[in-house]
């Protein structure tokens, strides 16, 4: 077992090395608008589900609280202020001690992060994050160390895209941070099935002088019959993981329909041995409620760790992490994650944005189906209907009344007959609330 694990040790420290803030486990992404992805890749769509903290805690006969994660957003639902505090019993509340800063260009992509520390009553800036863009598509990100007045080099993170395909084709990470003369190097190559989904993630790793590169972890993805996401979806969430993005506050909690992700080490030429499959657990109402980290190598079978998800109101509630405690035994509590949502408006609460009447369409252009995100500011009815150019309806998709906040409808493409549509354009209809709101969706 001593090459995967010291494979994995030297992750761990690029992955330590490459993040400061704890931006929460492992929770795939929601979805989001087809368009604003291809002006934004890697920022996200905003606010979803009010999502605006999480609350972690540690399992010691009881639960205890250990650290708290706060986003606020501006008027357009994009987070610009994530703020980490840590609870202290003496005190019996919160105290703050770091926060980033988000800006954005005026097309909403990511231009600039700032993570500062509080020390001695006052912020202080100890690292600082850039997005850089090469024909609308997300190419470099770069962050600098600041300390006593030094900005030194931290990371740089390159991103390439295949010629032919347009497809993301590797990332390049470099950790200048340790060794700036001779830095460490990972690289990591993705694969994507016919659906534009995330298929396989192979990883190497080299110092910079090195003449070769060692081959390291590979991950191979599939997903259940019902998971219908796409490439800009889950482009946007692989860029997110990089460069401190806070994915969680980008995309929200709900996972993408994984249904395993094997997870193998490199024996030899193109031997690769089994180590460890998180499988993905779901409910009847395709729930994500459990992640199981099963051990294979060697022969072995065995379950080393798992997380639990809870619901409340339809929305993700806690994430609980569970480890064995002896090989083959009882799954023990160790943490857990406590979702806050909020549902005010910017006039109730000063962190959360006021919500306005939105419609937007993905895919667009679409061939089978598409889903229609619908933003409401407060309950009420939602006549959302589908015109052809001569103004003839040609379906109803919703005429009745929403909750406030943000909701996915689908089109099948079809019309009220039950008929597939010819291809063309259509116009999409939302009126409510006394407001009209409309766009173009492109059937091929």
């Amino acid at each position: 077992m001593s090459k995967p694990i010291v494979l994995i040790a030297m992750a761990m420290i690029a992955m330590l090395a490459a993040s400061n803030v704890c931006w929460g486990q492992d929770l795939p992404s929601g979805s989001f608008d087809f368009q604003s992805l291809l002006r934004n890749p890697g920022a996200g769509r905003g606010r979803p589900d009010v999502l605006c903290g999480l609350i972690y805690q540690d399992y010691e006969g009881a639960w205890v609280n250990y650290q708290k994660v706060s986003a606020s957003f501006n008027e357009e639902g994009y987070h610009t202020r994530v703020t980490t505090s840590n609870w202290s019993p003496s005190l019996n509340d919160w105290f703050a001690d770091t926060a980033v800063e988000f800006s954005y260009r005026d097309d909403n992509k990511l231009l600039h992060a700032e993570l500062t520390n509080l020390v001695d009553g006052e912020w202080i800036t100890c690292r600082t994050v850039n997005w850089s863009y090469n024909s609308d598509l997300l190419s470099e990100i770069s962050s600098h160390w600041h300390q006593d007045g030094v900005e030194q080099l931290y990371t740089t993170t390159s991103f390439s895209y295949d010629p032919d395909s347009g497809y993301l084709d590797q990332v390049i990470e470099t950790l200048w941070c340790f060794d700036p003369i001779n830095p460490i190097i990972t690289r990591y190559v993705y694969g994507w099935d016919s659906h534009g989904r995330k298929a396989w993630q192979q990883k190497y790793y080299k110092r910079v002088n090195d003449a070769e590169w060692t081959v390291d972890l590979r991950n191979t993805y599939s997903y259940l019959p019902e998971d219908e996401s796409t490439y800009p979806e889950q482009l946007g969430y692989v860029q997110s993981g990089y460069g401190m993005t806070g994915n969680i506050f980008s995309y929200g909690p709900h996972p993408f329909m994984i249904d395993q992700d094997n997870i193998q080490y490199h024996v030899d030429a193109d031997v690769w041995g089994d180590y460890y499959v998180d499988d993905y657990i779901y409910n009847e109402d395709n729930q994500l409620v459990g992640k199981q980290h099963i051990l294979r190598f060697m022969g072995m079978d065995e379950l080393t760790s798992e997380v639990r998800y809870t619901y409340e109101n339809n929305r993700l509630a806690s994430s609980t992490s569970y480890e064995a405690g002896t090989p083959g035994g009882f799954m023990e509590p160790v943490g857990r994650c406590l979702f806050v949502y909020s549902d005010n408006t910017a006039d109730d609460d000063p962190a959360a944005p006021a919500l306005t009447t939105s419609l937007s369409m993905y895919p667009n252009p679409f061939r089978e189906s598409a889903s229609i995100q619908v933003t409401l500011p407060k309950t009420g009815s939602a006549d959302l209907s589908i015109f052809n150019l001569r103004g003839q309806k040609v379906r109803e998709i919703s005429a009745s009344s929403l909750s406030g906040g943000q909701h996915q409808l689908v089109w099948d493409g079809k019309d009220s007959s039950g008929r597939n549509v010819n291809p063309g354009v259509y116009i999409i209809r939302l009126r409510s609330a006394g407001r009209e709101i409309v766009c173009k969706a492109l059937r091929l």
